[in-house]
């Protein structure tokens, strides 16, 4: 359905590129597929790699997911991931034919500032005052 839904849309109007997020890896598949047919770029978000914590792919699953990645995302024109460790595992294990760059999760800290909130603290939280959690707040 989204595939047919994405079709329409990229016959009726035009499009610089296409941005898909992995999880899950049909948005990928849609992707590569939507580049093949109407030859418009696309970028990989992936907010996580399927072998990020069992990088030799001991793991049936994730050995599966990573080769379908690396399948899916090979016609993609830029990969996007959430920090530097991320991009190097990527950049070491999938070999993409295109830049991989870091857009960090969350925001950047010279545009927040700390300030307590009213949430009681989270006990494995050793690095705040006790009876008291803080949050992010974008200026």
């Amino acid at each position: 359905m989204v595939a047919r839904a994405a079709s329409r849309l990229l016959q009726a109007e035009r499009y610089d590129c296409l941005l898909t997020t992995y999880i899950p890896l049909s948005s990928l598949r849609v992707a590569d597929d939507l580049h093949q047919r109407f030859g418009i770029p696309w970028i990989a978000d992936l907010r996580d790699i399927p072998d990020q914590f069992d990088p030799e792919r001991r793991d049936r699953v994730v050995r599966r997911r990573a080769e379908l990645l690396a399948g899916f995302c090979h016609s993609a024109a830029h990969w996007i991931t959430v920090s530097p460790p991320l991009q190097e595992g990527s950049e070491e294990r999938y070999s993409p034919r295109c830049p991989v760059s870091v857009i960090y999760n969350g925001c950047e800290e010279t545009n927040a500032r700390l300030r307590p909130s009213e949430r009681v603290n989270q006990p494995d939280r050793s690095d705040e005052q006790p009876g008291r959690d803080w949050s992010v707040e974008v200026i």
